[in-house]
């Protein structure tokens, strides 16, 4: 399991985020304290945006993806 800290900062990232999430087969989660959402579903993440838009988001993978990790990097936490 591979887990990354990231930010959203509007709808518009999380759309960008599912767009690239949607292209792995790998499972990908979005978990923050006892909620966990599927990484895929804009629903899921807009959900917690919503809720707790100044936090960063854990974010879990099932496998390890240089590609995956390149392309997600401007949604990662400092």
């Amino acid at each position: 399991m591979h887990r990354y800290q990231v930010l959203f900062k509007d709808t518009k990232d999380v759309s960008d985020f599912v767009n690239i999430a949607m292209e792995y087969p790998m499972d990908i989660d979005i978990v923050l304290q006892r909620q966990i959402v599927d990484g895929k579903s804009f629903l899921g993440i807009a959900s917690l945006l919503s809720q707790y838009h100044s936090e960063p988001l854990c974010l879990t993978c099932t496998e390890q993806n240089p590609e995956f990790e390149r392309r997600i990097t401007r949604f990662l936490a400092a």
